[in-house]
């Protein structure tokens, strides 16, 4: 069959509005209430008049879509799955989302969900036929009934390895002929290793069957047979008699591991209960464990105390995949190389060489790294998932990413906490160096850098989707310094600080190499710098969408303020569409929004549009925007946006000085000062003011000074002013 790809992405339209289109009955062929996750995440609300013929638009398909996937993350033990994660993150807000889809868009994203579905057992077959093309429809307008009956699946596979929680995952289970579904029913050791008696390597030696259970009594472990443990390949599961605490493995070694996995083990080779500590592995990978192309579990393990060059607590490496669950990887280190210069990473987890474990609700703290990633390092196109965990107050000595550091890989990190973790460089909470990272619901709170990104430091395209960033600090980007093709979707930041002297982007930070940054839907709110830009700086390319701006503070640029790249040519434009910035200060210039312009000629480019700029000071110029370019190649375009009640002690709500600037379809409303105050130093460029209202404001309506060409037309402007159709009369 033929599949269409969807060409315009996703875009969140407002929930209240997704939500009325979903208001929606069952079709017929679908239970009567549908899954109950459809009301529980609001992705339908009943009560409607059935609709499912009509036809299915873009945002409805998106919205469906989106809460599905967080429901199979939710009820999947590895989540939602990457395909799923790549679908959904790629959906963007566009003006597309009215757009008809049709059935083979239909299929298409139904797709990726259905794949994963199928790879849990969950479902056997696509819900459309697959073996032809004869009886295709791919072109024919799908309507809200097909859409509902794909998206009708409730797997309830709260955990797929262990359904009961009780620590011995399902196939032990049931070879051992216990209940899976009960805690309280567990099976019995195959075999039981007595400290003093035998080791633990000799007990796995021994081992003849798939799916021995070996259990280990209480007690301190060591020496040889106790350390460098390897299960060679073998589907056997080692479990402690009564959990981590009382089942201590003392690796007590140089240059030794307490396991190895390095046989192609698989999920059932399993390791539960124990605490691994005092491994030192100088110049290797992975002192605690180590797994290099081999994919074991790994649970309820307390590793501490192991320093290795990378991965001192657990190391991964070579398509190495192990799942990490209900672990606490806790006073890891890593440690220089013998080569003089080296530098290792990963105090806690390092993953290496194309591996991607999952982390999954896990305590990784107060691990150290003299380079990369405290917590976690990743490089290599090496793509772990960090799930439902928490990374807290984990160092760097050196480089970036305390809690996480990611070189030219892919993480995919969802509803975890990085907390405390300071960085002596670059991400105090993560780091991304290349590659991508897709991070949804994660909290990045009171986290650290030395130089930018207190909370994140993203580069490449990396996706920040329903993420809260609070109380963060860094010399510059206190919660975030976004580089490249970054997006902030639905975040919340908060209340973080670019402290330095000269500290720019309280909030965000957009870095000299953006070339495309977007800040969507988001709230920024109670941010400081010291400098520029209490809420975001801008030093390359972004798109600020439907964000509210209030409350923050800066010495220029209240709310925002757009750079030269440090001298550089590297500012290219900004657009600040359907915002709200509101109550920022600046005890300087532009207490909404301040633009510099490039002073090596470079044309700057900013577009305010559909926005609404009020109750904002500034104690000197511009009360609502300040914009100064020393070359005249700049402007400024204020288009069908409102301007209400701003304050400056002296110039006007719109302070421009040698920029070109466009007023269009705008009000500017009861401002102290003049309503636009444009002025060159030399006779130069040109004002606009069209079809705009100009009235009430302390100074006059508009003072412009030495500028070539001014154009007012079809306005109204209180005290009148010469131009074509103007009007000066309430």
């Amino acid at each position: 069959m033929r599949y269409t790809a969807i060409t315009a992405r996703r875009g969140l339209l407002r929930v209240s509005a997704i939500a009325a289109m979903l208001s929606l009955a069952m079709p017929a062929r679908v239970q009567a209430q549908g899954p109950a996750w459809w009301t529980a995440r609001g992705a339908v609300i009943g009560g409607g008049v059935p609709q499912d013929y009509a036809p299915l638009v873009l945002g409805q398909l998106k919205w469906m879509a989106t809460n599905a996937c967080d429901e199979l993350e939710a009820s999947l033990d590895d989540g939602a799955g990457a395909a799923v994660w790549q679908l959904v993150r790629g959906f963007s807000n566009v003006s597309s989302n009215w757009c008809v889809v049709n059935v083979g868009q239909l299929k298409y994203v139904a797709k990726p969900f259905y794949d994963r579905l199928i790879e849990v057992g969950y479902a056997t077959n696509y819900p459309w036929t697959t073996g032809t093309t004869n009886d295709d429809r791919d072109y024919a307008i799908a309507n809200i009934g097909q859409m509902k009956n794909l998206f009708s699946f409730a797997p309830h596979l709260t955990d797929e390895l262990d359904a009961d929680g009780d620590g011995y995952i399902n196939s032990y289970e049931y070879v051992h002929g216990t209940d899976p579904q009960n805690p309280n029913s567990v099976p019995a050791p195959t075999m039981v290793v007595t400290n003093g008696v035998t080791t633990i390597q000799a007990a796995i030696d021994a081992s003849t069957a798939d799916y021995d259970i070996i259990m280990v009594s209480t007690g301190t472990f060591s020496g040889v047979g106790n350390r460098d443990i390897r299960f060679n390949g073998k589907k056997i599961m080692l479990v402690s008699a009564q959990g981590y605490s009382n089942t201590i493995i003392r690796v007590n070694g140089t240059n030794a591991t307490g396991f190895l996995f390095t046989s192609a083990e698989g999920p059932e080779s399993v390791i539960s209960g124990f605490t691994i500590t005092n491994a030192w592995k100088y110049n290797g990978v992975g002192a605690g464990l180590y797994c290099s192309n081999a994919s074991p579990t790994i649970s309820r393990c307390l590793v501490r105390y192991c320093k290795a060059y990378w991965g001192g607590g657990i190391g991964c490496s070579d398509n190495a995949n192990p799942a990490i669950r209900d672990c606490i990887v806790q006073n890891n280190s890593d440690s220089y190389g013998s080569v003089a210069g080296d530098h290792g990473g990963g105090g806690g987890i390092a993953c290496l060489r194309g591996s991607a474990p999952v982390i999954d609700n896990c305590f990784v703290s107060t691990n150290t790294a003299t380079w990369y990633g405290a917590g976690v390092f990743c490089s290599t196109n090496s793509n772990p998932q960090v799930r439902n965990s928490t990374l807290i107050g984990n160092t760097n000595g050196y480089w970036g990413g305390a809690g996480l550091c990611s070189v030219y890989s892919s993480p995919l990190l969802t509803n975890s906490l990085f907390m405390f973790n300071r960085a002596h460089s670059g991400g105090g909470g993560i780091e991304i160096i290349g590659g991508s990272a897709t991070v949804f619901r994660c909290q990045f709170l009171v986290n650290n850098a030395g130089s930018g990104g207190g909370g994140v430091a993203c580069g490449g395209a990396t996706l920040l989707q329903d993420c809260i960033l609070q109380g963060n600090t860094a010399d510059y980007g206190g919660g975030c310094v976004a580089d490249y093709q970054s997006v902030l979707r639905d975040c919340r930041i908060l209340d973080n600080a670019a402290t330095n002297y000269d500290g720019d982007g309280g909030g965000v930070y957009v870095n000299v190499w953006a070339t495309d940054v977007r800040l969507d839907n988001c709230d920024l709110s109670g941010n400081t710098a010291n400098y520029g830009g209490g809420a975001i700086y801008v030093d390359g390319t972004a798109t600020v969408w439907n964000c509210s701006i209030s409350n923050n503070t800066a010495m220029n640029g209240g709310g925002v303020h757009t750079g030269t790249g440090s001298g550089q040519s590297t500012f290219g434009s900004l657009t600040i569409s359907n915002c709200t910035l509101a109550a920022n200060h600046a005890t300087n210039n532009g207490g909404a929004i301040y633009l510099l312009g490039n002073s090596l000629g470079k044309a700057v480019s900013v577009n305010v549009q559909r926005s609404v700029i009020r109750d904002n000071i500034a104690d000197a110029g511009g009360g609502a925007i300040f914009f100064t370019i020393s070359t005249r190649t700049g402007t400024l375009s204020v288009a069908t946006s409102f301007i209400a009640k701003n304050e400056a002690a002296g110039g006007g709500a719109v302070d421009v000085s040698n920029g070109y600037v466009q007023v269009l379809s705008s009000t500017v409303l009861d401002n102290s000062g003049y309503g636009v105050y444009a002025h060159a130093s030399t006779i130069g460029p040109s004002v606009l003011v069209r079809n705009s209202i100009i009235w009430q404001n302390t100074a006059g309506s508009l003072l412009i000074t030495n500028y070539l060409s001014t154009n007012v037309q079809y306005s109204c402007i209180q005290g009148g002013y010469p131009g074509t159709n103007n009007i000066a009369s309430d």
